[in-house]
């Protein structure tokens, strides 16, 4: 193996991290960044002690964690869709009237995620409606 800095043999390498890049070097190379020590898992697997990058389709949340509990009216798409067909104004006017990405107003309307208070205190103000209690 060689050494990612230097390019000299390595042999197995010592991995190192430099400016955030995780690196397998040569003995004399190891100096310019902080190593990381191997340990071994419960099972006797070697791995490295830094966190492991999330892999590809893992969420970065649970659905739960956004449960704030609104009592918000169930019909709070259709409701937002509506009053904006009747201000007629566009997905992307509304979005830029209360400081929102469209794509979030869009999910929104299709009732995929519900607003926090914040937005929905501004789309209440925005489109004159009510969608709180009930």
């Amino acid at each position: 193996m060689q050494c990612e800095i230097c390019g000299a043999e390595a042999g197995k390498g010592r991995t190192i991290e430099l400016d955030g890049s995780t690196l397998i070097v040569c003995a004399e190379c190891v100096a310019f960044g902080i190593e990381k020590k191997p340990f071994v898992e419960a099972k006797g697997a070697p791995a490295y002690a830094s966190k492991p990058a999330q892999t590809i389709g893992q969420p970065f949340y649970e659905r739960e964690e956004f449960n704030l509990g609104l009592d918000i009216v169930p019909d709070f798409g259709a409701r937002i869709r509506k009053a904006r067909e009747q201000k007629q104004l566009t997905v992307q006017e509304l979005a830029l009237l209360v400081f929102e990405k469209e794509s979030v107003l869009h999910r929104i309307e299709s009732q995929a995620i519900k607003p926090n208070d914040a937005l929905i205190a501004k789309l209440e103000k925005a489109l004159v409606i009510k969608l709180k209690g009930e």
